[in-house]
């Protein structure tokens, strides 16, 4: 991208390439086009997001809404953060698990304000973890942030394995690695 290209030059090509990213899962899986009212009621179900590619000082000056992803356009890296962060899952859905018979607790973790996000400059990063009630065995995951991916590597060979949560707590990472935000997320 040119360094001198104007951010509404930007918006304007890359709005419908933004929302085909971010609507193409969900569209994907129902099968058909989201209408604005179905993409706001997407965007409320946590099944969509809103990236604002503004810069600080516009964010400073009106706000980011709630819900939105502030990623400056503005600043290094932008590409390589804007596409970095990626959604994995491992396992079951929560309703899948309970459909099968397990009764399960849910663990979700918000690690946006992480160190381990902030020392790479990142902003966004969560993980749901699905297990077995009273034995603490892992039947899914869902995991999103930088270096996330890697993290699916390892709960899923701790699946393959009957370890357990307490199991994982207990393991050792390298530090500063994704795999040192672990523990902590389950």
């Amino acid at each position: 991208m040119p360094a001198k290209m104007h951010r509404r030059t930007f918006l304007v090509g890359g709005q419908t390439a933004i929302f085909a990213v971010l609507a193409a899962p969900l569209s994907a899986q129902q099968g058909q086009v989201l209408a604005a009212g179905e993409a706001f009621d997407a965007l409320l179900a946590d099944k969509m997001r809103i990236i604002d590619v503004r810069s600080r000082e516009e964010w400073q000056e009106t706000g980011v809404g709630s819900g939105v992803w502030p990623i400056s356009m503005h600043e290094g890296r932008f590409a390589e953060r804007l596409f970095a962060a990626k959604l994995v899952r491992v396992g079951l859905l929560e309703s899948d698990a309970r459909e099968l018979g397990h009764e399960v607790e849910v663990n979700w973790t918000d690690a946006s304000g992480w160190y381990s996000q902030k020392r790479t400059g990142e902003t966004h990063a969560a993980a749901k973890f699905v297990y077995e009630a009273g034995t603490g065995r892992i039947l899914g995951a869902h995991l999103f942030g930088p270096g996330y991916a890697e993290l699916a590597n390892i709960v899923g060979l701790a699946m393959r394995l009957d370890l357990t949560t307490k199991d994982l707590k207990r393991m050792v990472n390298a530090y500063p690695s994704t795999g040192s935000d672990l523990g902590s997320l389950l």
